[in-house]
């Protein structure tokens, strides 16, 4: 059977894995084929295209109602503490609410859907308003204080390459 490696330029997925950014903005659709509103129980998908310009995709965010809600992902500047440490804020599923301390089953996890073995590039939108607990952005575009913020991801990643992953880089 054929093994293919796949890299990726995703923060993190698994287990709730803390990442560190600056404050995060939104998610930037700029890549993104945005899913539809889902009935309830149904399933949609939002396509991440491998840049602005393509329409060759690697991978899509899945996301059934009521559970999460389009476009399926989402970045919250939400302080808390939870047992994996103390947290600026979140990456999670489109659940709706502000709140990243939801607790165990309330359906924080984002679906990544590896559909080839290419990188799948989920980007995020810097809020330069926002300057969390480590600082923010001047209106230059330049750092007001160095340092960044934490951020707990909640995902999963789903293999759909019908290839076994023998690799898997964040």
């Amino acid at each position: 059977m054929r093994k293919t490696f796949l890299t990726s330029a995703i923060v993190g997925l698994s287990a709730a894995l803390p990442v560190s950014a600056t404050t995060l903005g939104t998610w930037n659709l700029g890549n993104v084929a945005v899913g539809g509103v889902p009935a309830d129980g149904e399933t949609e998908v939002s396509t991440i295209f491998v840049d602005n310009n393509s329409t060759d995709s690697n991978g899509q965010i899945a996301y059934a109602a009521p559970e999460a809600q389009t476009p399926g992902l989402t970045a919250l500047n939400d302080f808390y503490a939870s047992g994996a440490g103390t947290f600026d804020g979140c990456i999670r599923a489109e659940v709706g609410g502000t709140d990243c301390a939801t607790g165990y089953q309330t359906g924080n996890r984002f679906k990544l859907q590896l559909t080839e073995t290419g990188a799948v590039d989920l980007v995020f939108n810097v809020d330069p308003a926002a300057a969390g607990t480590q600082g923010g952005m001047n209106t230059d575009g330049s750092f007001a204080t160095p340092g960044t913020n934490t951020y707990q991801v909640f995902g999963r990643a789903v293999n759909l390459t019908g290839l076994e992953l023998e690799s898997f880089e964040l």
